[in-house]
């Protein structure tokens, strides 16, 4: 992961695909990167250990993605946050946050298992029964173009 030539890039290309896809999922639509910036000198590795992608659908929906290496403990810095006109669901630290104009319900509570192994699990279920995966290569095509083009724009960018 630290070494560019056999990981073709940073936590970007770690981390971004699952946002990225997750942006693509909940929109429907195809998207635009409009503006990314990468960073590598908290870590002083020859990959990036901070990103963030400006992303456009196709119906204007807009979504930042953020990610990064540089949390200064073990665990992660994870906060998911999807905001729409009626409502806004947030997940951070092990609680699910749903504001509405009306009311606001929090949840506690740290999943069963970590998601990465529900992942799996509900994969390796899909293709013990003969079914599609939850994410499909065109879904992970869609998000790795987006990928590559964010890093062709932040090196334009950085001149």
């Amino acid at each position: 992961m630290l070494d560019p030539k056999a990981a073709g890039g940073g936590c970007l290309r770690n981390l971004g695909p699952h946002g990225l896809d997750l942006f693509l999922f909940l929109t429907g639509d195809d998207a635009t990167v409009t503006g990314a910036q990468l960073s590598a000198s908290a870590l002083g590795q020859p990959v990036e250990d901070y990103a963030s992608v400006l992303l456009r659908s196709t119906r204007g929906i807009l979504g930042t993605i953020e990610v990064g290496n540089t949390f200064p403990r073990a665990g992660t810095d994870a906060e998911w946050k999807v905001a729409g006109r009626d409502a806004m669901v947030q997940l951070r630290d092990g609680t699910i946050r749903l504001t509405t104009g009306e009311s606001e319900e929090v949840t506690a509570g740290e999943p069963a298992e970590p998601p990465a192994l529900t992942a799996l699990r509900d994969a390796l279920d899909c293709w013990h029964r003969g079914a599609p995966p939850p994410a499909g290569v065109q879904d992970c095509l869609r998000a790795v173009r987006l990928i590559d083009r964010a890093y062709e724009l932040a090196a334009r960018s950085r001149g």
